[in-house]
């Protein structure tokens, strides 16, 4: 569910070697990781619990046009 597929298509998101920058240590990873981690862990789980019969509302979803920056025009859902 969470970041199955990235809005920005060409963009890079991890450092080639852990790198200092204003004093702080940038590992070889993602830096919204942590903020991935606890969405899945948090932000989901109370989503779900809130809506327990939450589902899609069609069998077809539209993209916006794009090459660069993508997404779903709409995400239908029914509770």
């Amino acid at each position: 569910m969470l970041r199955f597929d990235c809005p920005l298509q060409l963009v890079g998101r991890v450092t080639r070697e852990e790198i200092e920058l204003h004093g702080r240590v940038i590992p070889h990873m993602c830096l919204g990781a942590h903020l991935a981690r606890l969405e899945v862990s948090v932000a989901i789980p109370a989503l779900l619990r809130r809506f327990p019969g939450l589902q899609l509302a069609t069998d077809e979803l539209r993209w916006r046009p794009g090459r660069t920056v993508r997404g779903l025009e709409a995400l239908p859902v029914k509770f």
